[in-house]
């Protein structure tokens, strides 16, 4: 649901420049994640979006993140 949830920023964003969107997760080792997260940076190039977009890596405490959140 990754990829459609930055088609979905991408609408969202033209209407609102201060919209920022966030990812977070691991790719638990496995090539497949890793390409996929690439494949997901490269739409978000494609789509204009890319320094509107960030991806991070797994974090354990979610709390922290979801407390600055606004969604």
């Amino acid at each position: 649901g990754q990829d459609i949830a930055l088609q979905a920023f991408a609408v969202a964003a033209k209407n609102d420049s201060t919209l920022q969107l966030e990812f977070y997760g691991g790719d638990m080792g496995l090539e497949k994640n890793c390409r996929f997260r690439e494949q997901l940076q490269a739409q978000a190039q494609q789509l204009y979006i890319s320094d509107r977009v960030s991806f991070h890596d797994f974090h354990a405490d979610t709390f922290s993140i979801l407390e600055r959140a606004f969604a």
